[in-house]
């Protein structure tokens, strides 16, 4: 979309008005929504997805052009023969448009333009086939005939005396046809097969300018330029209008330049070669990628190929960037004309080697690199009789409009007349007004479309009343954070202000807890707001303390907090954490007041470590085995440990770790076995007992 012209935009307002360009787009571009082509069917895109048109009048192998409203509602089409209206009638002198000659078929050979003076009328283009010139003698000439929509009860007719008009002659199958901005009008480029130079008409609000020629380069070598279909092909610019692409389906080469869009010359003339398996079996179509920096090639043998446009002038390098998306040979499909969808997909014409059928490639993501652009192949099946079908026609050229929206938001306490842009032909409210001003006392969103020549404006206007718009203008109760300052904004254009403190400016700063009231005036309107400002009490806080928990179990943390969203430094986002491993675990949260941390630290033990005792010992004195004790390989305390034997009796009693060296009273013990109580505390604090025999021995 081109940057807004400046309209001029009076608006009669009795409160403020804030106005700011907006990308809604309210109204619909749908000239190229329908296209009529090939067996008597076509494609509608109204609905945004492509769907089938059958059962039209039009028959064609090739030269087809239709052009809808800017609603999408069709308006006529023509396969370079007939023209045909939107209810499918040839016009009434619609027959006999010189181009579809003798049953031939022309690739590009059909073009509509939008008059730049006149936007009821079109300029039909039509030219010869190649097999005209070679079978009955012909040259293949490039005409034109005038359409206007105003004929014939609205339903189009070719203009009497504007009809099969020459222009040029001795042109190949190709024709590319290039919108302007601002109206600036279009460039109509053809290519002369004998000289192998281009012509390109400059098309305006004047009406059709001489060509500018822009010769062959020597150096580029000589195309092969006659013979059946020895110009079949297409040419296509780029979407930036920048460079022009030339495709012959008789040779390999393909050549790409520069093209000036103010004068028309093409410079910096550069071959493509293609690689192929041998005449007829080359490249067809070519088609450009909306973003510009890939163009595709589909092959008459059997192939779909990328590049890489932005590589241009560099031949070498284009040539390299190849990628086989169906490799040479890969398929047993031919895959001929392209088209660029008002869906932003490329659609490329589909057959046998013999037009057994007819399908739709579709390629869905053409900005993107290799397999990731998503070429499906056969995607839709088109209706076929006994039909041949190479393309889907030329899309139509109409008048590139700027299109500026804007967006004002007024508050009233009286009626409030609202004005649309300035200098236009015709206005178009959602009221149903064709004026250019309204006035209103209602609150609600109105827009105006302000239509120009070349140029549409888009005004919307949201009206509030003033007490509406300012109940709460100083917004919810706030919250303050200790030390820092809140500045309280009432700002209402052409308004005055009194606060509760008596003074007068749009804004208040407020530094301590309390109650602000602001009083607005405005056009004998006044209304009041009172917001609350409280101390921040905000907080975050785990509810659990740290902890130990067993190995190879877990623990789950809560966090209580004001705050809408917390995280853990693991990442989890506003939700309990569960853990299983020791370490320290940090939460915070963003407060208006800063960030809030809290955390937490979790050790982890064995709980299966308990005390070992042997279950016999020597108290020989020989140092080994001397004491009945208790061990243990982790943290637990002994308390206390009691043997007793087998009458009963109790021989031995510790409190700690001490053990008992085999003696009673001083005496030693006699051999055999006795038993024990242990007592003792385990790593979580739990007091447990373990109880068994020990034989004594001597």
């Amino acid at each position: 979309m081109t940057s807004p012209k400046p309209f001029y935009l009076r608006l009669l307002l009795l409160c403020c008005s804030f106005i700011a360009p907006a990308a809604t787009n309210l109204f619909s571009q749908g000239q190229d929504n329908i296209w009529i082509f090939g067996d008597h069917h076509g494609l509608d895109f109204n609905s945004g997805a492509p769907v089938i048109v059958y059962n039209t009048p039009l028959a064609s192998s090739e030269s087809a052009a239709s052009v809808c409203d800017e609603n999408g509602n069709l308006l006529f089409y023509s396969n370079s023969e007939s023209v045909w209206n939107r209810n499918g009638n040839v016009m009434p002198n619609g027959a006999g448009i010189i181009g579809y000659t003798s049953g031939g078929s022309t690739s590009q050979g059909t073009g509509i333009v939008q008059s730049i003076a006149n936007p009821n009328q079109y300029y039909l283009f039509t030219m010869e086939d190649m097999a005209y010139q070679q079978y009955y003698n012909g040259t293949p000439t490039l005409r034109y005939s005038v359409i206007d929509m105003s004929l014939n009860g609205g339903l189009g007719d070719v203009m009497p005396g504007q009809k099969n008009i020459v222009l040029e002659t001795h042109i190949s199958e190709q024709m590319a046809i290039l919108p302007l901005d601002n109206c600036e009008g279009y460039w109509l480029v053809v290519r002369n097969y004998s000289t192998q130079e281009y012509k390109a008409y400059k098309i305006n609000a004047t009406g059709i300018h001489p060509p500018v020629a822009s010769p062959h380069d020597p150096a580029m070598g000589v195309h092969l330029t006659q013979g059946l279909q020895s110009n079949g092909g297409e040419m296509k610019f780029n979407p930036a209008g920048t460079i022009i692409a030339w495709m012959n389906f008789q040779t390999h080469l393909m050549e790409m330049g520069t093209f000036d869009r103010n004068t028309g010359l093409i410079s910096n003339r550069i071959t493509i070669n293609t690689t192929w398996w041998g005449p007829g079996t080359g490249n067809y179509g070519i088609e450009f990628s909306p973003d510009g920096s890939k163009f595709y090639l589909p092959g008459g043998s059997y192939y779909i190929r990328q590049y890489d446009a932005s590589l241009y002038p560099n031949a070498a390098a284009i040539e390299a960037s190849k990628i086989e998306l169906i490799p040479n040979g890969g398929s047993n499909r031919k895959f001929m004309g392209t088209r660029l969808g008002p869906d932003g997909k490329i659609y490329i014409n589909t057959s046998t080697i013999n037009y057994a059928d007819h399908t739709l490639t579709v390629i869905n993501n053409p900005n993107a690199t290799g397999n990731a652009c998503n070429l499906v192949q056969d995607a839709i099946l088109m209706p076929w009789t006994n039909g041949q079908s190479n393309s889907m026609g030329l899309k139509a050229a109409v008048r590139k409009q700027d299109i500026a929206y804007y967006t004002h938001n007024d508050a009233i306490c009286a009626p409030l007349t609202m004005t649309a842009g300035a200098n236009a032909n015709s206005y178009t409210w959602n009221t149903g007004a064709t004026t250019a001003s309204i006035t209103t006392a209602t609150p609600g969103t109105y827009w105006v479309k302000s239509q120009s020549p070349c140029a549409v404006r888009i005004d919307t206007f949201h009206i509030t009343r003033l007490n509406e718009a300012a109940a709460n203008i100083l917004g919810d109760d706030k919250a303050i954070c200790p030390g820092a300052n809140l500045t309280l904004n009432a700002s209402t254009a052409g308004a005055s202000y009194v606060w509760q403190d008596g003074s007068t400016q749009a804004t208040f700063v407020a530094s301590q807890p309390g109650q602000y009231i602001v009083q607005i005036t405005k056009n004998g309107c006044t209304i009041s707001d009172t917001v609350n400002i409280y101390n921040s009490s905000d907080y975050l806080s785990v509810l659990k303390s740290d902890t130990t928990i067993c190995q190879s179990t877990s623990v789950t943390i809560p966090v209580e907090t004001t705050l809408p969203e917390y995280q853990w430094d693991n990442g989890v986002v506003s939700a309990p954490l569960t853990v299983s491993a020791a370490g320290t675990y940090i939460v915070t949260a963003n407060s208006p007041c800063g960030i809030l941390k809290d955390t937490i630290t979790v050790k982890t033990i064995d709980c299966d470590c308990v005390p070992m005792l042997p279950n016999a010992f020597t108290p020989n004195g020989d140092g080994r085995n001397d004491l009945f004790e208790a061990k243990a390989r982790c943290a637990v305390k002994l308390v206390q440990m009691t043997v007793y034997n087998r009458y009963g009796q109790r021989i031995f009693e510790s409190n700690g770790i001490k053990g008992w060296d085999g003696n009673f009273k001083g005496k030693k013990a006699e051999t055999g076995v006795y038993c024990y109580y242990l007592t003792y505390t385990d790593q979580l604090g739990k007091t447990a007992t373990l109880k068994g025999d020990v034989t004594l021995l001597r």
